[in-house]
């Protein structure tokens, strides 16, 4: 009877013990720091603390270090410097402070952890180009072959990277070849005139089988006798695109809710950054944190405060979790035709 006690005991503490953290940045303290917490929202705290704006975390494969962007005025402009930190906040390294290297994004990492993606702005050919950087050296080195890159990320296997590609005001997800071959969309752009379609946000599942996105749908709307047309927001979706079945499905969200950046935790789980009322007020800034579920449809809500809570990244990690009661919402399923 003692041994089954001692390991009903030991099976609690491991059950009840949660290898995950998550970062974000907000304005919740008037400028843009970055935050670390629990998976379950617990044990939320600042780790950086600057005059600065500190935005755009991304995790290391190692889950022990983060990058992130550091944003002031210089001289009339905005330069942005890219900090290596540890998960403390402890031990910041500058990798970039000049405005040649200013980036615009920061992506992910390889998966050997020895360089940083980057969104960078192209001031000769008036375009967003993705770079690579030496984490060691802050050596930076273009990705050749493709153009008009802004947010993307790598597959698990690091052979594939997904983009958006803005050619002009709407964007559309690409897939190319980590070596810059082999380009191609992965769904046929727009074909209605009357309708604004902005793909982005992509992401690999963990399995590197599925890609999930976010998309908006924007009414044109053109004002007689006005040159000027105005932009109404119609819907806002988060789709799963199944890439060897090459078939996209619609993921059920609460009416009204506008998804924003995600991560995914596994291949049945991500965290994402919303709005609650975002469709019906047309209008952004008050996003909070939330953990989906795919299969149940079930949306758990992290985080509350009038600031944004922005851009999620999930590691691996040892955090200790405290029982606290969470807002789920069950919803049904829904197809893309």
């Amino acid at each position: 009877m003692k041994k089954i006690f001692f390991l009903s005991f030991v099976f609690l503490l491991f059950a009840t013990a949660v290898h995950t953290k998550v970062v974000f940045y907000s304005k919740r303290d008037s400028n843009s720091e970055i935050y670390i917490m629990n998976d379950d929202g617990s044990h939320l705290r600042r780790i950086t603390k600057n005059p600065a704006n500190d935005f755009l975390p991304v995790w290391a494969p190692n889950g022990k270090t983060l990058a992130f962007l550091r944003s002031s005025m210089q001289d009339g402009q905005i330069i942005s410097k890219v900090i290596l930190m540890d998960a403390d906040g402890s031990h910041k390294k500058v990798l970039t402070n000049d405005e040649a290297h200013s980036p615009q994004w920061l992506n992910f990492f390889t998966p050997d952890g020895s360089e940083l993606a980057l969104t960078t702005w192209d001031f000769d050919k008036r375009t967003y180009r993705l770079s690579f950087m030496d984490i060691e050296s802050g050596v930076t080195r273009p990705f050749r072959g493709v153009e008009k890159i802004t947010i993307s990320a790598i597959s698990p296997d690091g052979r594939f990277i997904a983009f958006e590609k803005t050619p002009a005001l709407e964007k559309n997800i690409h897939i190319v070849g980590s070596d810059g071959r082999g380009e191609k969309p992965l769904l046929p752009p727009n074909a209605d005139p009357n309708i604004l379609l902005i793909r982005m946000y992509p992401r690999w599942s963990p399995d590197g089988k599925r890609l999930m996105f976010v998309e908006d749908r924007f009414d044109i709307i053109v004002n007689e006798g006005n040159p000027d047309t105005d932009l109404v927001i119609k819907d806002s979706s988060l789709l799963l695109h199944h890439l060897a079945e090459k078939r996209t499905e619609r993921q059920p969200l609460p009416k009204g809710f506008r998804p924003g950046a995600f991560c995914w935790i596994n291949n049945t789980e991500i965290f994402l950054s919303g709005d609650a009322i975002g469709l019906i007020t047309q209008e952004l800034g008050n996003d909070d944190i939330y953990r989906y579920h795919l299969t149940s449809g079930t949306l758990t809500q992290l985080t509350t405060h009038p600031a944004a809570d922005l851009f999620p990244q999930w590691t691996p990690g040892t955090l200790e979790v405290s029982a606290k009661k969470k807002k789920t919402t069950q919803w049904g399923k829904l197809k893309v035709n």
